[in-house]
Formats: C-alpha cells, structure tokens, sequence
C-alpha cells in the first residue's frame, strides 16, 4: 500500500516532451540569433558611422533574423517539396503547380493592397502567417505522437488542435486590441481611425473588444471540458505540449511586437522549430536503423536530404551563403534596389513575398 501511495504521485507528473523540450530549443535559439544579429548592427553601426540605417546590412536585428532564415527555410522546404515521394502522380503535380499559381496571385494580390491600404495589407499578411505556424505546430506535434503519459503509444486527439489555435488566435486578437484602441505600441498602425479618437471612445472600443473576446475564449474553454472525461484540467493535461508552444509562440509574438511593432520573433521561432523537428527526426530515423540503406554518398542530394548531417549542411549551408550575399550587397552597393538578382532574393521588400509563397505552397497535403 505504501509503494502504491509512494508510485502514484509519481506516475501522475508527467515529464518534459519532445515538443516541449524542441519549442524551448528554439526560443534559446532565436534569442541566440537575434542577439547575434544585434551585435553585428552595432559592431557595423560603430565602424560605418557615415552609412544610412537602409543601406546597412542589419536594419533591425530581429527583421534581419527573419528575413534571411525565412528565405532559406522556404527554399529548403520547397526543395523537399519538389524532390518528395508525394509529387510522383500527375494529380499531384497538377495540384502543386495550382498552388504556385496561387501564390503569384496572392503576393500580386497583396503588393497591390500595400499601395493603397499598408496596415491592412500588413495585419492580413500576419494573419496568413499565424495560420500556418498553428498549423505547422500542431502537425508536428501529431508527428511526436505525444498525449498522456510518455509511452502510452496513443496518438494526440485530432479536436485539440483547433480550439488550442482559436484560443491563441484570440489572445492574439485581444492584443492589438489592446494595442490599438489603448494607443500604446507600435500595433495603433493596424487601427488608424482611431488616431484621433478621445481616450473614452479608446478606453470603450477596448473593453468592449476584450469582452467579445473573452466570451468567445469562454466558449472555447467550455468546448475543451465537454470534450474529456477529467473535465478542463484533463483535456489540458491531454494537449500539455500544443498548448506549451502556443503559450510560448504568444510570449514571443508580444515581446516581439513590443520592441519592433512587428512578428519578426516569432518568425524565427518557426523556423527554428521546424529545424529542429527535421534534424531530430532524421537523427532518430538513422539511430534507430530507419535511416537509407546503403548510406547515401556524402553531399550527394539524398545525403542532404535523408541524414541528420546533410540535412544540417544544406540548410546552415542555405543560410550562410545567404548572409554573405546580402552581407555584400549592404557592403559593396549599400542595397541599391537596381543591382540584378540580388533584391528579389535577400531584400527587406522581397521578405513577405517569400513568405506567402512559402505559407501558400505548405498547403500542399502531408505525407510521405
């Protein structure tokens, strides 16, 4: 009896993740990057004191983080995409190729927006994004098959990813609402007609926002208890690690929000992410014997593609010839937008239509 009594409270504390363990990863790394970024602008700052903000090479530590990871990481995950078991059919084909289509209309779609109306065009692109990093974080946590205690072999209950994504979508929500109607941060951009309002019409248009938003959170939460025999607390306790990495991808959007006005940070998270889940899983993958028999020959595109080593080469190899492409174009012409080539891939302009066109073709279904 008193070994049971000693066992359960033991077997009740369920231990780190995968997910969460890789989410905290990734935040160390993007602090680490972004802090890096941000000694190279000041390195660059104190020996070229003559040079324009636009025409450096770091404008903003966070914004340039993300810009060259985002390009890279769409490049590689595009280079996936085309070279994956999955293109093999012509129906697939055909539907990969409606999807480029559709992003050449949504990044025309949205470079004319910006012309005429920039912070809506800006919260849309935002949006798109944020839809794709829920999405992503929830399909690599299924990957994990992580939910309840470490191996219990069960697979994670496909209803906790949506209502997890609308509560993150509506803190979100709830801070530019803030933001906004409050007057404070730089998220009064995306709510213009506000400018010149009185501090009550602000005051009323944010307590009446947060009070929609939190009925609707409510609800939701109501939703997740109905869902699981423990109640609330069980269903939280059954999506632990999804919540986990949304509760910290909110933390790192406010903090980003608030010293840039934008989502550079968690931009680079998602990266992160992603990068860590491939490495992990490809390394994995070879411990485990799952990996290419014979091995592929070293820098040959299945080496690249099929091992944790390649896998780390071509993408900090993507990366790296990156940053001394647009290293030299800051150096060498101060970004001057009428140098070939260049702008189109590493320019500050170029970054969101990388980004829908990387957001765009991640449609494509999953598989092997």
């Amino acid at each position: 009896m008193a070994a049971d009594a000693a066992a359960q409270p033991a077997s009740a504390r369920r231990p780190i993740t995968a997910t969460e363990r890789r989410v905290l990863w990734s935040v160390a790394a993007t602090i680490g990057i972004v802090v890096l970024f941000t000694a190279i602008g000041s390195l660059e700052r104190r020996l070229a004191t003559d040079v324009e903000h636009g025409a450096r090479f770091v404008w903003n530590a966070s914004e340039t983080s993300a810009r060259l990871l985002t390009v890279a990481h769409t490049i590689v995950a595009t280079l996936f995409l085309l070279t994956s078991r999955r293109l093999r059919t012509p129906r697939a084909a055909a539907l990969l190729a409606g999807l480029a289509l559709l992003s050449v209309g949504l990044c025309l779609g949205f470079a004319t927006l910006l012309e005429v109306a920039a912070p809506l065009a800006a919260a849309l692109f935002y949006a798109y994004f944020l839809v794709h990093e829920m999405r992503d974080e929830a399909s690599l946590w299924r990957a994990t098959e992580e939910s309840g205690p470490p191996g219990t072999g069960a697979l994670p209950p496909r209803w906790a990813a949506g209502p997890l994504a609308l509560l993150f979508a509506l803190a979100v929500a709830g801070a530019f609402a803030v933001g906004a109607t409050v007057g404070t941060g730089r998220a009064t951009r995306y709510a213009p007609f506000l400018a010149d309002a009185s501090p009550t019409a602000r005051a009323a248009a944010t307590l009446g926002l947060l009070s929609a938003l939190g009925l609707l959170a409510r609800l939701v939460l109501r939703r997740l208890a109905r869902s699981d025999p423990g109640g609330l607390r069980g269903a939280l306790s059954r999506v632990r690690p999804l919540a986990v990495v949304y509760a910290v991808g909110y933390l790192v959007l406010l903090v980003g929000m608030a010293l840039t006005g934008r989502l550079y940070g968690i931009v680079v998270l998602h990266v992160c992410v992603w990068y860590g889940f491939v490495a992990r899983r490809l390394a994995s993958d070879e411990r485990e014997g799952r990996g290419p028999d014979p091995r592929p020959r070293v820098a040959s595109w299945a080496w690249f593609r099929t091992t944790a080593a390649g896998f780390h080469a071509l993408h900090l190899g993507v990366v790296f010839g990156l940053i001394a492409v647009a290293a030299a174009w800051a150096l060498g012409s101060g970004n001057d937008a009428d140098v070939p080539i260049v702008p189109l891939l590493v320019s500050r302009t170029a970054f969101p239509f990388w980004t829908i066109t990387h957001v765009t073709l991640s449609w494509f279904p999953r598989g092997a």
